[in-house]
């Protein structure tokens, strides 16, 4: 039983954890430590044409150069600070340095918001490679321009001409024609930052692993009552022995 106790004890001090501690971090940015697309919760572009952005992406990563793009079409994508939307700038450096908590970035990191592009990251310029400056970046965008209204797939053109003109700049220029994916890049499901995507599963587990722990701790108690018991029964349903005789 002690071994059990423990393992509850340390699910429920899992549980006890907030929300927010469990699910720290940027969505954008767990999701891009293993995709190289943020495709946006809200104003998505569609289908085609995030697929050519995807396929642009994927076009730069084989010649070496992974170069990572998180598109925010509205404040919906970043509820936490939605005063970000209009900076990305430094919505990008801030995703970039979550990012290279768990990896280091070997491209440059695009963020586009319908008030313009963000650059972060490491980049070649020249025949060197390192660390973008702010200075730096901006001049890697600069003259594109974003509509403030602008919808989800003018947000994947502007991005893709982004990613054309940096791989070109680092010297990997891409050709005029680059085959769309052929997969898409799995869209969220859920606003970010809601919390409901650790909860749910972790709520539905206690619930389980609880109600099991009360069957087992039943059962355990009821054996051990029975085995008490047992011995006592014994002796007072046993019969004396006597030795019998027929009287002459």
């Amino acid at each position: 039983m002690r071994p059990l106790r423990a393992t509850l004890a340390a699910v429920l001090a899992v549980l006890a954890v907030p929300a927010g501690a469990a699910a720290h971090g940027d969505p954008s940015g767990h999701y891009l430590e293993t995709q190289s697309l943020y495709p946006a919760f809200t104003n998505q572009a569609s289908q085609a044409v995030e697929l050519q952005l995807r396929g642009v992406l994927d076009a730069v990563g084989a010649k070496g150069y992974p170069v990572k793009v998180a598109m925010l079409g509205s404040e919906s994508d970043i509820p936490d600070e939605p005063w970000m939307l209009r900076t990305p700038q430094r919505y990008a450096e801030r995703l970039g340095a979550q990012l290279e908590q768990a990896r280091k970035l070997e491209a440059p990191l695009v963020v586009i918001t319908p008030y313009g592009f963000g650059v972060t990251g490491r980049a070649m310029r020249g025949t060197r490679f390192g660390p973008l400056s702010r200075e730096a970046a901006r001049s890697l965008v600069r003259g594109l321009d974003v509509r403030p209204r602008a919808t989800g797939d003018e947000l994947a053109r502007g991005a893709m001409l982004a990613v054309r003109r940096i791989a070109a700049k680092g010297g990997r220029p891409l050709p005029a024609h680059v085959p769309a994916a052929k997969v898409g890049v799995p869209t969220p499901v859920a606003p970010p930052g809601d919390g409901h995507g650790l909860w749910l599963p972790a709520a539905v587990f206690a619930a389980i692993f609880l109600g099991a722990a009360s069957l087992y701790e039943g059962a355990a108690r009821l054996s051990r009552r029975r085995r008490r018991m047992r011995p006592a029964a014994d002796r007072t349903t046993a019969l004396p022995t006597s030795t019998t005789g027929e009287s002459r």
